[in-house]
C-alpha cells in the first residue's frame, strides 16, 4: 500500500493506490495550504479516519501490514516535516520516505542535481514513463517549468518562468491603479465582456481565445499574462524540439487547462504527473 503526497507551494495533493473511505484508489485530492484543518483532511484521505466520540484521530488500518508506505515529495520541506510530524503524531509506525533527487530512477544531467526541484525530477520521470520517448515537460504550477528529457530518459534540465497567479500578483503589487485579478473567480467572470470568445475543445473549462489589442484593462491583463506565457513556452519547446521534432509536449499542473488553448504547438494534458510519479517509483529505488 503506497500513499504519494506532493507538497507544493500552495497545496498538498494526495494520491494512494488503494481505497479510502475518503476517495477512490489513484484518485488525486487537492488540499490547500493554509486552509483550516489542511493537515487533519490529509491523514483522512491517507485512511486516518476521525473518531467522532474520541474526539481524537485513529487509523483504519489496524494490522501493520495494512499500514501504508508513504512517500512525501516536498518543495516545501518546511511543510513536509510538518505534514509527516503530524502523521507519525496520529501513528508512530507510520513508513514515512521524504523524496529527494537521489529517489528518483532518472539520470539528471545539470550542473548541480541535487538542486533540481523534486517535483521537476517527478514530472520528467512520470512523462517518460507515459511516453517511452524524448518529451517536453510543462508543469504550470506557482510556477512554470519546460524542460527536456532525452530520448534515454535523462532529464536534461529546462526552464523556469513565474507561474499565471505569480504574474497577477506582480502586476498588482507594482502598479497600485490595476485591478486584483484572481485566477480563482476566472470562472465567474463575464467572458464577453472581456473580449474573449470561448473556443471549442476539450481544454476550453477556464481559457478562451482573446481578441487582441484588448479594450479593457482586465483583458489586457489577461492578454498579457496568457499569451505572454503561452508564445514563451511555445518558444522554448521549440529550441528542445531541435533535438527530436516528433516528442510529444505533456503539460501538467493546476493552470495546464487555461495555458493549452493559447499554445501553438501541439500537446497533451496530463494531470498530476508528479503525484503518479510517486506511486511509480520503484520500491528497491525509495
Amino acid at each position: 500500500m503506497i500513499v504519494g503526497v506532493d507538497v507544493g507551494n500552495t497545496a498538498i495533493k494526495v494520491v494512494t493506490d488503494f481505497d479510502t473511505r475518503a476517495a477512490p484508489a489513484r484518485t488525486v485530492t487537492t488540499h490547500r495550504i493554509g486552509s483550516p484543518s489542511v493537515f487533519q483532511r490529509v491523514a483522512d484521505r491517507i485512511g486516518i479516519a476521525p473518531d467522532r466520540g474520541m474526539g481524537d484521530w485513529i487509523p483504519t488500518f489496524t494490522r501493520a501490514s495494512d499500514r501504508p508506505r508513504i512517500r512525501v515529495a516536498a518543495v516545501s520541506p518546511l511543510i513536509g516535516d510538518r505534514l509527516a510530524d503530524h502523521l507519525l503524531g496520529v501513528v508512530p509506525e507510520l513508513q514515512i520516505e521524504q523524496i529527494s533527487h537521489s529517489s528518483i530512477p532518472i539520470k539528471i544531467h545539470v550542473d548541480e542535481p541535487e538542486k533540481v526541484g523534486v517535483d521537476r525530477l517527478l514530472d520528467a520521470f512520470a512523462a517518460y514513463r507515459d511516453t517511452g520517448s524524448a518529451t517536453v515537460v510543462v508543469d504550470a504550477g506557482s510556477a512554470v517549468t519546460v524542460d527536456w528529457v532525452d530520448d534515454a530518459g535523462a532529464f536534461q534540465g529546462g526552464c523556469i518562468l513565474p507561474g499565471l497567479s505569480m504574474q497577477l500578483n506582480a502586476l498588482q503589487r507594482g502598479a497600485e491603479l490595476l485591478p486584483d485579478l484572481d485566477w480563482d473567480r476566472a470562472p465567474d467572470w463575464n467572458l464577453a465582456t472581456l473580449g474573449f470568445d470561448p473556443p471549442a475543445g476539450p481544454h476550453n473549462r477556464h481559457a478562451a481565445r482573446l481578441t487582441l489589442p484588448a479594450k479593457n484593462t482586465c483583458s489586457a491583463i489577461l492578454g498579457g499574462v496568457l499569451v505572454g506565457t503561452a508564445a514563451a513556452i511555445d518558444a522554448i519547446a521549440d529550441r528542445y524540439l531541435q533535438y527530436n521534432s516528433n516528442a510529444p509536449v505533456l503539460v501538467t499542473g493546476g493552470d495546464a487547462e487555461r495555458l493549452v488553448p493559447f499554445l501553438q504547438v501541439k500537446s497533451v494534458v496530463r494531470e498530476h504527473l508528479a503525484c503518479h510519479a510517486l506511486l511509480g517509483i520503484p520500491a528497491s529505488v525509495s
